[in-house]
């Protein structure tokens, strides 16, 4: 498991250290504290593939049209204050030790090939073509292993190169993003064939009891269907967006066993009085197939629910599964910094009103 982070130059964290990570993280903080951050950075450090860079774009909703327009802005947002003459950089515990990130503009004019109508004739034009590259570059057990990205009025580009063939699975669960009903089916599938159906429907059934039944069907169109006590099989898109983001949340966890989930604003459309099972059920989940979670919130009724999961593990003997991490602004210096507590302490500064969401 992880156990510490370092992040450098990346997005709102100019330099920050992060350690005491454990089974399941719930992170809190003011808004613009770096929360989705941290998770981009885990995201990143831990994707082992150059493809995640990509996706990272796509969670966060980054139009292509935008990056055809303006290439040379491409990198951007990756970059602390924006800043391209220094590296991002990554430092952790995990398979990967390192993980940076460089750019440059190179500028200048290039000479592209355009077909014409006809097929059988080419001509060479020169064109103004603005570009950016970015370079990824994973250091691992001193070996190095690179790929570049290259921004244009076309789009992205890969430059293919050696990268490590590691298989830990990372997979990002965004706080908008709404999963397609045939990736859920195919998601499903496989978790039945493996035997775990009933796993799915217990979890749904936390949200809503009254659905007896999970199934997968190909009428037309691969979809995933509930059935509840009275009544038919409906389609999952249909059952409100908190019963699709846990299905997605527990297919993620039974079907890529010793993996990492990262969850965006865990609590949307969870009712709080469904909050504390839901907890129970994901620590005992995430030990079950040796799952680390990292989770945000901005709900005090979540973190609330949290920690008396969290208390009643520990009662259990098991004082390695829940941490919280506060991410907040060091007045002195204006960094980010993130401050770790078990349920113990927790529990303790929420009893005595003890600001832990930032405040």
């Amino acid at each position: 498991m992880i156990q510490k982070i370092e992040i450098h130059n990346f997005r709102c964290f100019e330099e920050t250290k992060i350690s005491g990570f454990k089974r399941v993280n719930l992170i809190g903080g003011k808004n613009n504290s770096g929360k989705t951050a941290l998770l981009e950075a885990l995201f990143l450090n831990n994707s082992q593939t150059p493809l995640n860079v990509i996706e990272l774009r796509r969670i966060r909703g980054e139009r292509l049209a935008f990056l055809k327009a303006f290439p040379e802005k491409a990198w951007n947002s990756l970059f602390f204050n924006q800043d391209k003459d220094k590296s991002i950089k990554f430092i952790s515990d995990g398979d990967v030790t390192e993980f940076k990130i460089n750019s440059d503009i190179p500028g200048g004019n290039r000479r592209i090939i355009e077909k014409l109508e006809d097929e059988n004739k080419f001509e060479s034009l020169e064109s103004d073509y603005k570009q950016s590259r970015l370079k990824a570059e994973w250091i691992f057990n001193a070996n190095v292993w690179d790929t570049c990205f290259i921004a244009s009025s076309n789009g992205i580009e890969l430059n293919d190169s050696m990268t490590p063939k590691i298989s830990r699975k990372v997979h990002f669960i965004p706080a908008s993003y709404r999963l397609f009903n045939t990736d859920l089916a195919s998601e499903f599938d496989q978790a039945d064939f493996n035997g775990n159906s009933d796993r799915v429907l217990n979890f749904i059934k936390l949200i809503d009891k009254t659905i007896v039944q999970v199934k997968a069907f190909n009428l037309g169109e691969h979809t995933f269907y509930l059935k509840r006590e009275e009544g038919g099989f409906l389609p999952i898109s249909l059952f409100g967006e908190a019963i699709i983001k846990i299905t997605d949340i527990v297919l993620k966890i039974i079907n890529y066993k010793s993996s990492i989930l990262l969850i965006d604003e865990i609590e949307n459309g969870i009712h709080h009085t469904n909050q504390l099972e839901f907890w129970k059920m994901l620590f005992k989940l995430a030990e079950e197939f040796d799952i680390q979670i990292f989770a945000t919130t901005h709900s005090g009724e979540m973190i609330r629910a949290f920690t008396n999961a969290g208390l009643e593990e520990l009662e259990a003997g098991n004082d390695d599964i829940a941490a919280y991490v506060e991410l907040a602004r060091n007045v002195r210096t204006g960094r980010i910094a993130g401050i770790v507590r078990d349920v113990e302490q927790l529990d303790y500064e929420l009893n005595h009103e003890m600001g832990v969401r930032g405040e």
